[in-house]
């Protein structure tokens, strides 16, 4: 037996919460077919809410010699659909079809092609749209296996040239009993369970959980035959709503339905026409105010049920809700229940809908500015969720955290601006980061709040290093990695990144008092580029082969190329080995120095040249023979640094002794304190 296609896995258990469900109370399905073989279907219903009564009429036509099909649809919404399809004509279990739909008041037009292919083993569907912007392509395939079922759903669109869907499901069928799971875009996990339990009793269990907004959907629903004539139905889900059905053949062709999903009012979906009819009576009403609040409320947990319309209907309620009838006492209150709600959605429905709120609130913003500020926080954690770090930044920088009404918490403030720089940071945006950090600095002094004072530090310290100001970065982060309030890790994180900074920092007093404070450190000891840092506080020759280890650990802004087109840490090495060989040499020609560096003689001129001009290095430069003169050094201080040297080494010794041999090193040390 040929699979199912992927839309149908897990059917039987869909249609036990499906069938016989509609809005409104009664539905009248009649079927018929001429002498000629046309089959006439025709359905009604009345929507109780809106007075409203919905028809359709569809007519289908087979030609089985040739295995084709016509069939046209009509509803009372003015909607005409035709179809047509060939079945097992090109190829043996191959179906092709083209179906067209035509709105006649709006002059929509569109139209689908599709093909479908069945195997004992295999199904495989594929469709597309007729678009000439760029089709909308989608295609399944489904295995089954001893009772085993997995199937695969894949939409492209081309015009944007985006993967739309991408789901995934595995199924068992055995008869009476059927298992469906199912993953849709690596977010959304789904399963049903459907049991048929005697020849008059079916069962269906319904589950469902979405990553995104971390909402859990749980259902359970019967439909129990009577007689070969009649059934009931009922069902539940986690959210309360119930749904009861009774189904009563009338005669040969003839189906009446009644049914209601309204037991409770609170527990009603409501559709996108009945919900104008009664917000415009709740606009039009007046009354106490927490009396209408408590109507607005009731309407949106309606609302909130809702499935394909729920964008639609937000949208409507909100736009009504803002309308400048509506008390403003009453449209703050509902706003901020709409605000905490968009929370509990899905990303992309709550990104929709935020964005939509935020457009239609802009001219009355003043009076809205609490309430436009929890959405905002909300639709920035959403961006960044997605790391779209600029977008979140820009949605955030929109608080109007100076200009507005409302006084905002100096922490609040405070707050809002570190996060806005810390995404800006994300997105390698120092600048615009550095502006808010700015607007931060003149808070952070009056906060009490010591995390806070912490981050500002930390996103401080980034900023700097962001531009370049390495020095000053590297001071700020090892002040960081002194606080106790920081946990362990993070403040081995902030030296690592101070020794960095340190390395990449131009050569001067400055870095070199830096390096013997980070020498000193023991911590510095476990970090992967000590090597290097002890070199350079030696006063060591670097070379570059001993640099592959130290250039894993810089970041991408660190690995920027400068002016005459080495890195930064090129840059920094060469002026780090030109002052090493200030320290060996009375002078040296341009030809050994660019040897020495690496370099070319010209660049290593250069580089001299500025170090000299800008105070960084004591001599002179003699042009014309070719030669760099180092400043005479004094005897006292270079005999001082040789003593320091001596004694460090020595200290090195004597702790590796300790190590080694603890109880000897007691024994002397007593032996030395007790003559």
């Amino acid at each position: 037996m040929a699979p199912p296609s992927y839309s149908d896995l897990g059917k039987q258990a869909r249609d036990v919460f499906n069938k016989g469900y509609h809005f409104g109370l009664w539905k009248l399905d009649v079927k018929t077919k001429t002498n000629s073989g046309v089959e006439f279907s025709t359905s009604g219903h009345s929507n109780q809410d809106t007075g409203k009564v919905f028809g359709s009429l569809e007519t289908k036509y087979k030609v089985k010699e040739y295995g084709l099909n016509f069939s046209e649809k009509w509803n009372t919404d003015n909607t005409l659909t035709s179809e047509v399809s060939v079945e097992n004509q090109l190829v043996k279990g191959l179906k092709v079809s083209f179906d067209g739909m035509f709105v006649p008041h709006t002059g929509s037009k569109t139209g689908r092609f599709k093909t479908a292919y069945t195997h004992d083993r295999v199904r495989v569907d594929a469709d597309f749209n007729v678009d000439l912007s760029g089709p909308l392509v989608n295609a399944s395939g489904v295995a089954s296996y001893q009772g085993w079922l997995a199937g695969y759903q894949v939409a492209f669109d081309s015009q944007k040239s985006k993967i739309t869907a991408n789901n995934f499901a595995v199924g068992y069928s055995a008869g009476d009993f059927v298992l469906h799971t199912n993953v849709n875009d690596g977010r959304e996990f789904g399963g049903l369970i459907y049991q048929r339990c005697n020849d008059r009793l079916e069962t269906a269990v319904q589950l469902s959980w979405a990553s995104g907004s971390n909402a859990t959907k749980f259902g359970l629903g019967a439909k129990y035959d009577l007689d070969k004539d009649a059934c009931v139905r009922a069902k539940v889900n986690n959210q309360s709503q119930i749904g009861l059905g009774y189904q009563q053949k009338l005669r040969d062709g003839v189906t009446l339905t009644l049914s209601t999903l309204n037991i409770e009012e609170l527990t009603m979906s409501v559709s996108l026409s009945a919900l104008r009819n009664r917000l415009a009576v709740l606009t039009n009403s007046s009354g106490i105010h927490k009396e209408q609040a408590d109507k607005y409320r009731q309407l949106l947990d309606q609302i909130l049920l809702n499935g394909e319309e729920l964008v639609e209907t937000l949208k409507l309620f909100i736009e009504a809700i803002l309308n400048e009838h509506v008390s403003l006492v009453i449209s703050r209150q509902i706003l901020s229940d709409v605000s905490f709600q968009l929370t509990k959605l899905p990303d992309e429905i709550s990104k929709n809908v935020s964005h939509f709120t935020l457009d239609k609130v802009q001219p009355r913003v003043i009076s809205f500015e609490e309430q436009v500020a929890s959405i905002r926080q909300h639709l920035a954690q959403i961006y960044e969720r997605n790391q779209n770090w600029k977008e979140a930044a820009n949605v955030l920088g929109g608080i109007p955290l100076e200009t507005g009404q409302k006084p905002y918490s100096l922490d609040y403030k405070l707050e809002t601006y570190l996060k806005i720089a810390r995404l800006f940071l994300e997105d390698e945006d120092p600048v615009q980061a550095e502006s808010f950090i700015n607007r931060a600095s003149i808070l952070q002094a009056d906060t009490k709040d010591e995390k806070l004072q912490i981050l500002y530090k930390v996103c401080y310290a980034r900023v700097l290093d962001y531009r370049r100001k390495f020095i000053e970065a590297a001071q700020r982060y090892n002040e960081l990695s002194y606080r106790t309030i920081v946990d362990e890790g993070e403040r081995m994180t902030a030296l690592k990144k101070a020794l960095i900074c340190t390395v990449l920092a131009s050569a001067g007093q400055q870095r070199s008092r830096m390096l013997a404070t980070l020498f000193k450190d023991e911590r510095c000891q476990h970090l992967p580029a000590y090597a290097i840092l002890e070199n350079m506080y030696l006063d060591r020759i670097i070379r570059r082969s001993e640099l592959q280890e130290f250039e894993a650990l810089l970041q991408s802004h660190q690995k920027a190329t400068t002016v005459d087109g080495s890195t930064i840490l090129d840059r920094a090495v060469f002026e780090h080995n030109l002052l090493s060989a200030s320290k060996l040499y009375n002078n040296i020609t341009f030809e050994e120095l660019g040897a020495l560096l690496e370099i070319a003689p010209p660049k290593a001129e250069r580089i001299a040249s500025q170090m000299i001009t800008e105070g960084r290095m004591n001599g002179y430069i003699d042009q014309i023979d070719g030669v760099v003169h180092f400043e005479t050094r004094e005897i006292l201080p270079m005999w001082d640094k040789q003593i320091q040297s001596i004694c460090y080494q020595v200290n090195g010794l004597i702790e590796k002794i300790a190590a080694a041999e603890p109880e000897w090193m007691n024994k002397m040390i007593e032996k030395e304190m007790c003559p």
